[in-house]
């Protein structure tokens, strides 16, 4: 009986050193992954109004999500045509100056999806389906604010407050100021479509980031951060 206990013991403790090893690893393995950076892309929240970015941001926070504009008034496509056409000079350069946003303007359009397309985290984006600022109707403004990198242009909008300045320059090099009227922050899934997009009767303008808090299993922010400003001058 002792000759069998001792001839056992060996295996045993090899049994438990290895046991012992695998959950060191498997602890070690599960660490790992919670603090390896993930590539998530922009959450699609339900539809009408769809919520999406064909930019993805390299760690989830960061992409402004604002819906499409299958609304008919007028159609995205026929107004940046006739904006072509017409020969409006594009916006080149937004500045906030109360929170030290300072970013070059592209144009950015719709996927085949209708999912608005962000530019990356060191541009804004203004959206070409709409009026270019300065002009009647409500221009929108995308970025993005923050990546993995760090602050990206749209980092401190929720910090703007009533009565702030929005400058932007288009290419020629004229100036439109805007002043904020409010700054609000809302819930992605209940997006203020008709806010934002519908036809106004004087130039305004919408700026839009993402904000709130951020949700690890979706990958994004919950909430959308819009500022809306009107021409000054």
């Amino acid at each position: 009986m002792t000759q069998d206990r001792r001839s056992r013991s060996p295996r045993l403790i090899a049994a438990g050193l290895l046991a012992l090893v695998s959950l060191v690893f498997g602890v070690a393995a599960i660490a790992v992954e919670q603090r390896t950076p993930q590539d998530h892309s922009a959450a699609t929240a339900p539809q009408p109004p769809r919520f999406a970015t064909s930019s993805p941001d390299a760690r989830g926070p960061g992409s402004a999500e604002v819906p499409d504009l299958d609304r008919g008034d007028p159609a995205t496509a026929d107004h940046a045509e006739a904006a072509t056409q017409s020969g409006t000079p594009r916006p080149s350069q937004v500045v906030v100056p109360s929170v030290g946003i300072d970013a070059v303007l592209e144009p950015v359009g719709v996927d085949d999806e209708q999912r608005l397309v962000v530019p990356p985290p060191e541009s804004a984006g203004w959206f070409d389906g709409r009026p270019a600022p300065g002009e009647t109707g409500p221009a929108v403004l995308v970025g993005h604010v923050d990546s993995q990198e760090g602050p990206a242009v749209f980092h401190g909008l929720d910090r703007v407050s009533p009565g702030d300045e929005v400058v932007v320059t288009d290419e020629d090099g004229e100036r439109f100021t805007f002043e904020v009227e409010r700054t609000e922050v809302v819930a992605k899934s209940n997006f203020p479509t008709a806010a934002v997009y519908d036809p106004v009767d004087r130039a305004e303008l919408r700026l839009i980031t993402c904000g709130g808090p951020f949700d690890a299993e979706a990958g994004s922010y919950r909430d959308n951060v819009i500022v809306y400003a009107v021409l000054t001058e």
